[in-house]
């Protein structure tokens, strides 16, 4: 038997050929089933060598408060993490960024924190949604519940500051529930817009001067067959020139609330108003609500639904085009339903905040690794990240984020609603 110990005190992985792996800890868990025993380092190394060193940090704030939810958003891009934190009462939040140590990923307070010109001394003062790519990152929605705020990173590195421009929709929009950025897109979802709450998505591409405040989005991205209450944009994704948004209350095939996912790809011309290009929708005859999260990379689509399972739609090799998934991956028992979801490579990782059920959020985390034959049904993750039950509703993964082998996981509920972010990572 090969056994290594983390930087965590705590922290032991042990491998025994043809056997299981295991990773513990004292207070939570982090297993990998008997099923990963020979895929561990790819689940979190993207290797095919046993990491040398797995660590686990925790990622917080040096000004936080209870009620600030710290955690309600995570995004990560290459070294850089960005967490978003709402506003309690006066309590300012905003979006805190953590860039990773030379010395690795350790317990640390944030780098910088980002915060918005326009914010008053109390009240709305804070951010629900991050994202990143790159040296960019964008957060909202502030004050108006509809504005997007753009921070580009200055030459010395990340700092404490405000925004370098704001992103506003016309009067039509409001209410800002999902954001995403690739490259110089912006995608944002907006699920009671055009009303009725049929919602919609509002893209915004970065001037060739770069970006600049903005008062009228690019283009207006619709679903072709909106219903009352449909809620497009309760979650949007973006990749390259494909974006994705979450219906979760539509309609389909008469399953009402069983929920689609809707694709839009560039037109050659650029992103103008247009409808969508496919729709995603799900084989189940209950109101499963898909669409309640949303992930894209490299052709590669997911979906949450709040009840059954987060289903992978892979792009046919004559582009997008309507289908039902390609494969689901089942959620564990007693871990409530999926809310978030990030895919990197060959994982996809998951998020059940009200794990394991009413009354207890204790919440969960999950991470499923690509079968050699490619997306397909998955009855179980690969590895899983629980809370535990003395420490309260935690909500652990309420929202997270993969890139390569570090995973990033919210935990908006620790310590009465203050907050916390859990990172894994193999360095």
């Amino acid at each position: 038997m090969f056994q290594f110990r983390s930087l965590q005190p705590f922290l032991v992985v042990s491998v025994a050929v043809c056997t299981t792996v295991l990773v513990q800890a004292a207070d939570r868990f982090f297993d990998l089933q008997p099923a990963s025993q020979s895929r561990i380092s790819a689940i979190l190394a993207q290797e095919s060598k046993l990491p040398e060193t797995l660590v686990r940090a925790h990622l917080t704030g040096t000004d936080l408060h209870s009620g600030n939810g710290f955690g309600h958003t995570v995004a990560i891009s290459g070294d850089t993490v960005v967490v978003a934190s709402g506003a309690f009462r006066c309590v300012k939040g905003g979006a805190y960024v953590f860039v990773k140590p030379r010395t690795g990923w350790q317990d640390m307070t944030q780098t910088a924190k980002l915060t918005g010109s326009d914010w008053g001394g109390c009240g709305v003062s804070g951010f629900d949604e991050v994202a990143i790519s790159g040296d960019t990152i964008i957060a909202g929605p502030g004050p108006t519940w509809a504005n997007v705020y753009v921070f580009v990173k200055p030459k010395g590195g990340w700092k404490d500051m405000t925004e370098t421009a704001r992103l506003s929709p016309n009067g039509e929009f409001y209410s800002l529930a999902s954001i995403g950025i690739s490259g110089d897109t912006v995608a944002v979802g907006y699920p009671n817009a055009l009303g009725n709450q049929l919602g919609a998505l509002a893209v915004f591409v970065e001037p060739a001067g770069g970006w600049k405040n903005m008062t009228q989005q690019t283009a207006t991205l619709t679903a072709s067959d909106p219903g009352p209450g449909d809620q497009l944009g309760w979650a949007v994704a973006i990749d390259g020139d494909t974006v994705i948004g979450g219906a979760p209350y539509a309609t389909v095939n008469g399953i009402k609330w069983a929920g689609a996912v809707y694709v839009f790809a560039e037109p050659p011309g650029g992103w103008a108003d247009m409808t969508q290009t496919a729709k995603l929708t799900p084989t189940y005859d209950i109101g499963g609500e898909l669409g309640q999260c949303a992930a894209l990379e490299g052709g590669v689509a997911v979906g949450c639904s709040s009840t059954t399972a987060a289903y992978v739609f892979v792009e046919p090799i004559g582009g997008w085009t309507d289908m039902t998934p390609t494969g689901a991956l089942n959620i564990p028992p007693n871990s409530g339903g999926f809310i978030s979801a990030s895919i990197s490579g060959n994982v996809i990782a998951t998020g059940a905040p009200e794990s394991p059920g009413y009354p207890l959020y204790y919440g969960a985390a999950f991470a499923y690794l690509k079968p050699d034959g490619g997306w397909q049904n998955v009855s179980s993750p690969n590895a899983a990240f629980w809370g535990k039950p003395s420490g309260g509703n935690q909500f652990i993964g309420q929202s997270v984020s993969v890139s390569g082998g570090t995973f990033v996981v919210g935990a908006p509920g620790v310590r009465n609603d203050t907050g916390l972010v859990y990172l894994f990572a193999h360095q």
